[in-house]
């Protein structure tokens, strides 16, 4: 039995149950359905023995109250019913206080209500009019639903007794009556006998009671016993300690011999110190005889596990060895005896290589004549190279070729297999294999040697009988060989005249049995079918202009049509780059061989081709292991980053043999491996998806490992467009309405309400009259100005607006005052240097006179030097800016004015986000590639870039400052010197410009 149950709550009645208003099923009894439920109550006290209605007929009109009856409750506004039994000699209140416990509200907040009217709670339910044992109904409300709502009760999980019950029984007359029954609770409390509790649940068991009241026996004044009383047999035992022992001496009346007696003298009396030492000494002296022996026994461990070491080194060092043998035996034999595709293509890269070596060294060592007559050589010895290349290919062809005629022949003369469901295999031969089959023997015979002229003839003259089944031109042409090479047997020719006529026989023969019209079988076999539903695989190939099967067609992910087949790309490289790609195809059948032992259900890697584990190989991991940088491709392997997930490129890391059996014996992988190293695979991991999201069955494999594996989802860069088009328009929706291209929407804005009141114009202004007119100055203050307006426009449109300002500026500075500056400052040079010219008819004026004279007449004539009386600006270029150049010092300045606007820009745009497109790039590819990184917002790139751009700006300042107006820093600093005229003037005439922009 369960903890909890009370026996004693029948007393005022306890909630058995929830229900809904509609589930009840004496929701709408009639006052004549209620009486007679009491009436079948009298009938069965009726039927009940005299005792029992003596003992009811004793029950006086007191003690009516004590009844009970059905009390319904409807939960308002709920519609919940709740049943509970209740005496009817109790008030309202208590009923409250009864429902304000379980359903866990104030009884101050709970109204009753019966038919529609408030119910006071000094009533009782007599008062009320309810009749023992009989079924009312009550609706409950919340005076306060907001803060005290009435919520249904939870039914009670486990299995209860409810108070009241109705049963249908069969009365006399064969009709049926619902009885209501209540069921009445003993009063007292089950012994408690112990129990248990269960751990995880923390749920209490007690050991099982009795359930009724334990009956009284009679009291007849007789004294009983029981048989273990009587039958008890009692048992005294001393026991002698060493504290209660004595010594017999002799006394008046009791003689003790003393033969046996001993004489004891009292030993070393040892104090307790002396004692606790001694336990020591032997302690110490146990322990380390037993750390000795502990110690022992770990060296012979340690001994032991660093021979098993050495030992297992050594094998795997004699291993390593003997595989590194074998790789070189059998690319050596590789090279000498070319066998397939892939032999001949290890030859012709390592002929690349030799011919790069050899080109190299005729470059760094040799010149002019002899240059060319060893480049001839080499021309000469690559093509011997090549010829003898291609003899052992026609070899290998020739080989190939015949035991690809016989495993043809074989298919087609496989008689059908099938497997029965007991396992064994059933065979049987058609019409079409059996035919297939003779054909085959009759072409083994045809091109079997060493036979004798009656041999011979025989097979001639059964094959004869056999093509002249069919009449068509092919038949003829075989039958009029075969007689041909009959006559010239008749006349003995020798055997090795007739080789080119028995070759051409058993092409033809070979051609007739790959007809289907005359071997059936053989459509079943043939690489491009004859009938014409399965045509729709066949491709026609633009290199060897044959139609071929679909998987002879090798695909990238860009691919938009078939063009050539692998035939005739394994050419064009043999050809042109001649490099070998044996290695990934082997680390390709690595990879599904590993797969298809850890995953049978494994399809990612089945999907992948060469050029696919080429890009993963190359551009992805760089073709190098993740962890040691091997760079050695046939010692590396593709396995899993997570080995819980199944592989796929963005679930995969290059390691060498070794590393990836370490790598796979790891349970965590972001506990034994750094951050940094983790982030830069979840990068690599990254480029791989969205490389091979461009793969539409790809795609499929992209959500399914998505959804299935919790491990990728921080590996996500962006959600990639499902194969479903009716999601296209959400998803090119999506990528268009972004947080980049919005803020880059605002950037623009920005900058056209600028430019439209004028900002600009009245911040660069304000900033020239604040640090003066002073040359240096003059560039700080542009800068300074340039880059703020940087941080919130682009580089661009910061200095389209800044420049039409500076130019104005410059020619107020540079004109005011011609007297004063002819008299003392130096005349221009004119020194032609497109590297600081600003505008481009000074660098036309330089390319008109190089193409004029040669190099060295140019580089001598490049300073052209201006008279001192002559001011014109003939050596100048005739732009606004330039033509009131009167000094050196002018020219200079404006070029630093230009160069310093341009570099403000730039250096502005870094400090904010929104200043450069490029930082917003980066940030939103930041967010791409590492979802849960989210410190790049405004703020932060505003307070790590903007003292970076305030050193570097000031950098810049004094770079242009010491090339342009020389490294007198301390009379641009200084604010004692007096100003020239020309200072005057120009401030004169901004602080004007400044005053007609008018106020804010």
């Amino acid at each position: 039995m369960e903890k909890g149950e009370n026996p004693g709550e029948a007393a005022t009645g306890r909630v058995p149950e929830t229900q809904n208003a509609g589930d009840e099923d004496n929701r709408d009894q009639t006052p004549a359905q209620q009486s007679r439920g009491s009436i079948c109550i009298d009938q069965n006290m009726e039927r009940s023995s005299p005792s029992q209605r003596l003992g009811q007929n004793s029950v006086g009109a007191d003690d009516v109250g004590n009844s009970t009856a059905t009390v319904k409750i409807l939960l308002m506004p709920e519609g919940h019913m709740m049943t509970v039994a209740f005496m009817i000699g109790l008030t309202t209140q208590d009923l409250k206080n009864l429902f304000s416990n379980e359903l866990r509200v104030p009884s101050d907040f709970i109204q009753i209500t019966l038919n529609g009217n408030a119910v006071e709670d000094h009533q009782t339910l007599m008062s009320l009019g309810v009749q023992p044992h009989a079924t009312v109904q009550f609706e409950m409300s919340s005076l306060d639903p907001e803060n005290y709502p009435i919520k249904a009760v939870k039914p009670q999980q486990q299995c209860t007794m409810p108070d009241v019950i109705t049963v249908r029984v069969q009365t006399d007359g064969g009709t049926y009556q619902d009885v209501v029954v209540e069921i009445e609770r003993a009063t007292q409390k089950k012994p408690f006998l112990g129990g248990y509790r269960h751990k995880v649940t923390k749920t209490e068991y007690h050991h099982a009671g009795v359930q009724t009241i334990t009956r009284r026996w009679p009291d007849r004044d007789i004294e009983t016993f029981s048989r273990e009383m009587q039958t008890v047999q009692m048992k005294k035992q001393p026991q002698q300690c060493t504290i209660t022992t004595s010594t017999q001496m002799t006394k008046p009346g009791c003689y003790i011999s003393n033969k046996k007696d001993k004489l004891i003298t009292p030993g070393r009396y040892v104090t307790a110190d002396e004692y606790h030492s001694k336990r020591l000494n032997a302690v110490i002296t146990i322990q380390a005889h037993t750390r000795r022996w502990l110690a022992k026994r770990l060296t012979s461990q340690l001994r032991l596990d660093k021979e098993l070491r050495l030992a297992w080194i050594e094998r795997e060092e004699r291993r390593k060895k003997e595989e590194k043998e074998e790789q070189i035996r059998a690319e050596y034999n590789r090279r000498m005896n070319p066998q397939n595709r892939n032999d001949f293509v290890l030859l012709y890269n390592a002929l690349e290589s030799w011919r790069q070596e050899e080109l190299e060294h005729i470059n760094a060592t040799l010149c002019g004549a002899e240059r060319k007559a060893a480049l001839c050589a080499l021309l000469e010895q690559e093509t011997q190279f090549i010829a003898s290349i291609e003899h052992h290919r026609i070899a290998a062809g020739e080989k190939k070729q015949e035991k690809a005629v016989q495993v043809f022949l074989n298919k087609c003369a496989a008689p059908k297999r099938w497997q029965a469901s007991d396992g064994t295999m059933t065979q049987m031969d058609t019409l079409h294999t059996i035919r297939a089959r003779e054909l085959r023997d009759l072409y083994c015979s045809l091109t079997l040697g060493y036979l004798s002229k009656e041999e011979r003839l025989d097979v001639l003259l059964t094959l004869k009988h056999t093509v002249k089944e069919h009449d068509c031109k092919l038949t003829r042409d075989i039958v009029e060989l075969i007689d041909r090479e009959a006559d010239l047997l008749m006349r003995s020719v020798r055997e090795s005249n007739l080789e080119g006529l028995r070759k051409r026989i058993a092409t033809l023969f070979l051609q007739y049995i790959k007809t289907p019209t005359f071997n059936p079988q053989v459509s079943k076999v043939l690489r491009v079918p004859q009938q014409s539903e399965h045509l729709k695989n066949v491709r026609f190939c633009r290199g060897c202009s044959k139609f071929l099967p679909s998987s002879e067609f090798s695909l990238t992910v860009n691919s938009r049509m078939l063009r050539l087949c692998r035939h005739c790309k394994e050419l064009d490289n043999e050809a042109r780059q001649r490099k070998d790609f044996s290695y990934y195809k082997t680390i390709l059948k690595r990879l599904c061989k590993d797969e298809s032992e850890i995953n049978p259900d494994a399809k990612i890697p089945y999907l992948l081709q060469e050029q696919d584990i080429r890009y993963l190989v190359d551009v992805v991991w760089f073709a190098q292991s993740a962890f040691s940088a091997w760079n050695n491709l046939h010692d590396l392997l593709m396995v899993r980053w997570d080995k819980y997930c199944e592989w796929s490129p963005w679930n995969c890391i290059l390691l060498t043999k070794e590393e990836a059996a370490a790598h796979l014996k790891v349970r965590n992988i972001h506990k034994i491996y750094g951050t940094m190293f983790i982030c830069d695979i979840k990068h690599k991991h990254s480029l791989a998806r969205k490389y091979f999201s461009k793969i539409p069955v790809m795609v499929e494999y992209l959500h399914d490992v998505d959804s299935k594996f919790v491990g990728h989802n921080h590996l996500l860069v962006t959600k990639l467009p499902t194969m479903k088009k009716k999601k296209y328009p959400n998803m090119v929706a999506t990528m268009y309405f972004k947080d980049f291209h919005l803020l880059l929407l605002g950037v623009i804005c920005l900058a056209t309400s600028i430019e439209k009141w004028g900002l600009h114009r009245r911040i660069a202004l304000r900033l020239v009259t604040i640090v003066g007119v002073n040359p240096g100055m003059l560039m700080l203050g542009f800068m300074v100005g340039c880059a703020f307006l940087s941080m919130w426009l682009s580089n661009t449109s910061t200095v389209a607006m800044v420049m039409p300002i500076a130019e104005a500026v410059m020619q107020q500075v540079t004109g005011a005052g011609d007297q004063v500056n002819r008299q003392q400052d130096k005349p221009l040079k004119g020194i032609c240097n497109p590297a600081l010219q600003l505008e481009g008819d000074a660098e036309k004026q330089c390319e008109k006179n190089t193409d004029e004279k040669s190099t060295e007449t140019a580089l001598k004539e490049s300073v052209v030097t201006v008279p001192e009386e002559d001011n014109s600006t003939e050596s100048l270029p005739s732009s606004p800016l330039h033509s009131n150049f009167m000094t050196h010092r002018d020219q200079m300045m404006c070029k630093s004015l230009s160069l310093g606007i341009a570099y403000a820009a730039n250096i502005g745009g870094l400090a904010t986000l929104p200043g450069t497109s490029s930082n917003l790039v980066f940030a939103e590819y930041i967010h791409q590639f590492y979802p849960e990184c989210k410190s790049i917002n405004f703020g932060n790139w505003f307070i790590f870039a903007l003292p970076i751009c305030i050193i570097v700006l000031f950098l810049a300042w004094i770079l242009l400052h010491w090339m342009f107006l020389g490294p007198n820093f301390c009379s641009t600093l200084s604010f004692r010197r007096g100003r020239s005229e020309r200072e005057i003037a120009a401030a004169k005439h901004i602080k004007d410009q400044y005053n007609a922009l008018g106020s804010m």
